[in-house]
């Protein structure tokens, strides 16, 4: 048995555990939300939805990233995903919820892929270790953008149908700016960066603006104001269709992300719409 069939069977034997110990009738995952409504993912892994339910919830302190192997990967390229999911910066975490869990970032590139495919939009999430590589090359904190890059530009050259980029990042905010309540659901607040240092910003920030409408219509109180850097790119100059999305901040609950991704999820199928 591999190592990932070995962590699922663990990760199994302790919701088993768990349900043992009179936990209310709700599943796992509902009973962290403290939310019926909210899709049970637990019975999505049992489906089969979720390749790694392991790395999909993140369950450890650390970031859990793992190469696809050739399967995996033809896959990926037969399905043409037409939207490249990646994070720059991995590591960052959200609270720690019940039973320990750290979702991260890369919990919201998986929740968001599944929710994406849901509406019927194939994508992939980069599962290369960025952290990893910066280290080894001995670069600074802003050489992440140079190897996230790297990594787009290889999973464009084995997937030509890739069309968008999402760079999901957690924000620095904290307290009443990171969250907020709609129709008596919890939310984190979320916020679009735009790298203005390139002469073409102008056409992502109206593509920002698309998503923006949608979710301040839909979702009032959900967005931050976007914000403009001038003296960085942020990869942007690449594609008017690169976005760096800053969702939530290091207090949101893994209720609170999971519902503003899929709020996120049906702004970027709204925006393709407008965009075809």
């Amino acid at each position: 048995m591999n190592r990932a069939k070995t962590i699922f069977c663990l990760f199994l034997f302790v919701l088993s555990f768990l349900y043992a110990k009179d936990l209310p009738n709700d599943n796992f995952i509902d009973f962290i939300l403290k939310d019926n409504k909210t899709i049970p993912i637990i019975e999505r892994i049992s489906n089969k939805r979720i390749n790694n339910p392991v790395s999909f919830l993140d369950l450890s302190n650390k970031t859990i990233i793992k190469e696809n192997n050739s399967k995996e990967q033809k896959v990926e390229k037969e399905e043409s995903p037409i939207i490249y999911i990646f994070n720059t910066h991995q590591t960052e975490e959200y609270a720690k919820s019940a039973y320990n869990i750290t979702p991260t970032v890369v919990t919201v590139s998986n929740i968001l892929k599944e929710e994406l495919s849901e509406l019927g939009i194939p994508s992939i999430v980069e599962t290369k270790d960025v952290i990893k590589e910066v280290n080894k090359r001995g670069y600074d904190y802003s050489g992440t953008y140079t190897v996230s890059f790297e990594n787009l530009k290889l999973r464009k050259k084995q997937n030509s149908s890739l069309k968008y980029y999402f760079d999901m990042h957690r924000d620095s905010v904290t307290g009443s700016a990171s969250r907020t309540t709609i129709n008596n659901k919890k939310y984190a607040t979320i916020m679009f960066l735009i790298g203005a240092n390139h002469e073409d910003y102008q056409k992502n920030l109206n593509n920002v603006k698309i998503m923006e409408k949608y979710l301040k219509k839909n979702y009032p109180g959900l967005v931050r104001e976007t914000y403009i850097q001038k003296n960085w790119t942020y990869n942007q100059w690449y594609s008017s269709r690169m976005f760096l999305v800053e969702l939530g901040g290091p207090d949101n609950t893994l209720e609170e992300i999971y519902n503003t991704t899929i709020a996120l999820a049906h702004s970027i199928k709204y925006y393709m719409e407008v965009d075809k």
